[in-house]
């Protein structure tokens, strides 16, 4: 790490670590795959967590705590293996968020367009307001981490809140379903092995992020303390959303239908039709475009600070380290 590394406020607490790990780590637009495998898939959860999340945790907590600096991955490269190393963690950590981004902000568009005006709302293929929603997001989260971490960390933590809704929300439709007799049929046969490697795989992605909030390291309180606790609380929660929601479109849905549904917002809106409660759809979707605004913002916030850091580093131009003297942010790279 450089010895002129600027020195950044130290905003985050465990709160902050929670919610930041929560919304940067849930993501339910993965599950309705995984719930078409029937109930194995309850059981493959378990195995993600255990053979991937459990692994990863350890990994990334031993390696905070020994480089407890400001880059997370690229700084713990760069410490371990040299310049080189660390360049290219970095480069291909950063630069994939960038491919990731453009996807999420059109899915994103879906999902205010339905709870705008249903499914069958047009403005989901209107490309003024597809960019709109992206351009304005952005211009969003840039001026909120702009004048400092104390204040852009609220998106991604009211998006955590919102996620645990959105899970809640499912969850009880779910019971509702179980409850009244009118649960969907479980699947009937047992899922091929190509199934469930593929699933297992998806399942094990979705666990991804924990390592996320250690790229901002510097601006941790009490990090010894807190990443540890706030990285299995994190963990615990996300089984316990993926559980239930997963069980949850079981019982809202035959597997056959879940197989062919493109989104959960889809797989839902099927769901709470056969209940007739209808009413929860739009809600629904005005919380999950919370949740997927929140989470967008702890990917960008966390994966700015690559470049910052190689700023300051020298392995990229210098001023994207640079720091705003009143804010405390590393505002050229979170413009650039």
């Amino acid at each position: 790490m450089s010895a002129h590394a600027p020195d950044l406020p130290r905003t985050l607490t465990f709160r902050d670590l929670f919610l930041f790990k929560l919304v940067a780590i849930v993501n339910v637009s993965l599950l309705t795959p995984s719930a078409s495998l029937g109930r194995p898939a309850l059981w493959l959860w378990l195995a993600a967590f255990a053979l991937f999340f459990v692994p990863e945790v350890v990994a990334v907590l031993t390696l905070a705590k020994r480089y407890p600096e400001e880059g997370g991955i690229y700084t713990w490269a760069d410490r371990r293996f040299g310049p080189a190393h660390g360049f290219i963690s970095g480069w291909y950590y950063w630069t994939g968020n960038l491919f990731y981004f453009p996807m999420q902000l059109v899915y994103l568009a879906g999902v205010l367009a339905y709870a705008a005006h249903g499914p069958e709302s047009a403005l989901v293929d209107d490309k003024a307001f597809v960019a709109a929603v992206a351009v304005g997001w952005l211009a969003l989260v840039t001026v909120l981490n702009f004048v400092g971490l104390g204040v852009g960390k609220w998106l991604p933590n009211v998006g955590a809140v919102c996620t645990a809704f959105t899970a809640a929300l499912i969850a009880g439709a779910g019971v509702v379903a179980w409850q009244s007799g009118a649960a969907a049929p479980p699947r009937p046969d047992l899922p091929s092995a190509g199934e469930i490697f593929s699933g297992l795989s998806v399942m094990c992605f979705a666990f991804m992020g924990v390592e996320l909030v250690s790229s901002m390291g510097s601006e941790i309180r009490r990090p010894d303390r807190d990443l540890p606790r706030a990285a299995m609380a994190a963990g615990v929660a996300t089984l316990a959303i993926y559980l239930s929601v997963t069980w949850s479109l079981q019982q809202l849905l035959p597997a056959s239908d879940i197989g062919a549904i493109e989104g959960i917002l889809q797989g839902v809106d099927l769901g709470v039709k056969r209940l007739g409660l209808e009413r929860l759809a739009a809600p629904l979707a005005s919380v999950m475009a919370v949740s997927l605004a929140g989470g967008l913002s702890a990917w960008y916030a966390g994966s700015t600070r690559i470049p910052f850091v190689a700023g300051f580093n020298h392995a990229l131009p210098p001023v994207l380290g640079r720091v705003h003297p009143r804010w405390g942010s590393p505002y050229v790279a979170l413009v650039t």
